[in-house]
């Protein structure tokens, strides 16, 4: 598909009024590969649907999304030869498909704020409060296996915005009123990754799983003061908050004596939890 079919392509969509025959036309658009893609890390090129591209930073003024699939070559960025021609804008590109941002797969909510996952005869299952079990995002394992500060960063935020999904509960019921129904806590896809790897850094540099660091501890160009930062924080297992004078009272006892303190703690907390 060359540039002059694309141009094409994107007049009509433009001139065209959006009804259902437009949407049609998008749909068929979407998973047909029309765009000349080249694979992120090798120097591989080919033709690939638009919902399976994202827009590098020619496209979208931004060089963010590079940055956080750098080296991961399961990523395709459409090609840079529709940058600056006449009828193709990135607006147009992303309504047909390509990717301006990371993508995020989950459910929406429903309005009693649950995520319906079945809903057969018989069987039925949902996340409360808006978890969704299977939530995942794009790149995450590669990014957490080769983090830096700008992918944690990266990685926070979306964590902060999808912190329902981190971890919830899922409700199993034979009958659709959930009259006797099982509840499982458990954490996400997405979540399971995050508690699996180190990639929090404190105000030194350093790395953390989540249960090894409080909110308090994170890089100060993290946001930390937020009502989502602190729902993040909890979802995800952090460390609970020690005052300023325990902490000093900590520092001056010998090691093993402040690892038995910091374990005491820890079971004080589960205690509380439950």
């Amino acid at each position: 598909m060359n540039i002059q079919h694309v141009q094409w392509i994107s007049n009509t969509l433009k001139k065209a009024p959006k009804d259902e025959r437009r949407e049609k036309l998008l749909r068929k658009i979407r998973e047909t590969p029309i765009l000349f893609a080249k694979q992120n890390n090798t120097s591989e090129q080919a033709y690939k649907k638009p919902v399976e591209l994202y827009l590098g930073g020619k496209y979208i003024g931004d060089d963010f999304l590079e940055k956080f699939f750098e080296e991961n070559d399961s990523i395709w960025f459409l090609e840079e030869r529709y940058v600056d021609n006449d009828g193709i804008d990135s607006s147009i590109l992303q309504e047909i498909g390509c990717a301006p941002f990371i993508k995020v797969r989950y459910r929406q909510s429903n309005t009693n704020g649950h995520v319906i996952i079945w809903n057969v005869h018989s069987y039925h299952e949902r996340g409360l409060d808006g978890f969704d079990p299977e939530c995942e995002i794009d790149g995450l394992k590669f990014a957490l296996q080769s983090i830096n500060v700008l992918k944690a960063s990266i990685i926070w935020e979306l964590s902060k915005h999808y912190y329902k999904s981190i971890s919830g509960i899922l409700e199993k019921a034979t009958n659709k009123n959930y009259i006797n129904s099982t509840k499982k806590s458990l954490y996400s896809v997405m979540g399971e990754l995050l508690n699996e790897y180190s990639w929090l850094p404190d105000k030194q540099g350093a790395f953390h799983n989540p249960s090894e660091i409080m909110l308090s501890d994170l890089d100060d160009n993290f946001d930390k003061e937020s009502d989502t930062a602190k729902h993040t924080a909890e979802k995800l297992g952090f460390k609970a908050e020690i005052t300023e004078i325990h902490q000093q009272f900590l520092n001056h006892l010998p090691p093993t004596k402040r690892k038995l303190y910091e374990q005491i703690d820890r079971l004080t907390q589960m205690m509380y939890e439950e």
